[in-house]
């Protein structure tokens, strides 16, 4: 006879406890250890099985590595996150705070264990703040955690005038400023202040990164809504900003702008050598 989903769902549960709680206490008694794992100057016993059967990426360090499976070095990772993720394989406990979760997501994806991961995504994206955010949508891209970075990047544009005058804001590299400014749900009363926001960061840093920025200018330049700037401060702010001026395509684009106000349509053609140079404006 089949047992009902409801008590098949309870049997499961019971056996998987029982399973969890047999190993636990051969852990604290030191039954049947197989394997050493060293972080830093702290050494932590343990069972291969459990490691092997709870991560792909001990399973592999394992099956590359037969003849030394019984000792396992953990570089740049402290022992005190190997102790709560190891703790957690065993009982399915971790205590989460906001000093350690960055290290043990980080530990998680490394370690490829997709249930500390989920845990560490969700009590990031509930404590979202003015003062994370930006490190936590850098951390989700870092770790391609699409969940996160998108959760993280709707918070800074929901409070982009706020977020924008954090000095971790001028720390984003360019991509990073185009998926925040382009995005559909950017909160601000004035496209002036994106702009400014931008300047800021383009004029940040050293002499190499203020460089690196102001290549990058022109294609951060193009997720700027200049549509919505009034002339009055595409003429008197925009086109008269050093780092505006001193590239012809932005100067290009604003001019652009300032005809569509007044309903032309600007044509860049883009100069030829050769025999093309003799063609006439008017052909194509």
């Amino acid at each position: 006879m089949a047992l009902g989903l409801e008590q098949a769902e309870e049997q499961r549960l019971y056996q998987q406890t029982l399973l969890q709680d047999g190993l636990k206490d051969m852990l604290d008694h030191g039954k049947f250890l197989d394997c050493v794992v060293r972080a830093g100057e702290r050494e932590f016993p343990c069972h291969r099985l459990v490691l092997a059967a709870c991560s792909p990426y001990f399973r592999a360090r394992f099956l590359a590595e037969p003849e030394r499976a019984g000792e396992l070095h953990l570089e740049e990772v402290s022992p005190d996150v190997v102790a709560q993720v190891l703790h957690y394989l065993y009982t399915s406990e971790i205590a989460l705070d906001e000093a350690s979760v960055q290290d043990l997501f980080a530990a998680a994806h490394r370690f490829q264990i997709p249930s500390i991961f989920t845990i560490c995504v969700s009590f990031l994206q509930k404590r979202l703040c003015l003062s994370n955010c930006l490190a936590v949508f850098r951390l989700g891209l870092l770790l391609d955690c699409a969940r996160l970075a998108v959760a993280a990047r709707d918070f800074i544009c929901a409070h982009f005038s706020l977020v924008a005058r954090d000095a971790d804001f001028l720390g984003l590299s360019a991509d990073e400023l185009i998926a925040i400014i382009s995005s559909d749900g950017l909160n601000v009363e004035k496209e002036e202040a994106v702009f400014e926001a931008v300047m800021r960061w383009a004029g940040s840093g050293d002499a190499e990164a203020q460089a690196e920025r102001q290549r990058a200018l022109p294609t951060v330049f193009e997720s700027v809504r200049c549509r919505l700037l009034p002339r009055a401060f595409l003429e008197s702010r925009v086109e008269r900003h050093p780092l505006v001026r001193a590239q012809p395509e932005l100067l290009r684009k604003v001019q652009m702008v300032k005809d569509a106000h007044e309903g032309r349509i600007t044509t860049l053609r883009k100069k030829k050598k050769g025999k093309d140079a003799a063609r006439g404006q008017g052909g194509g």
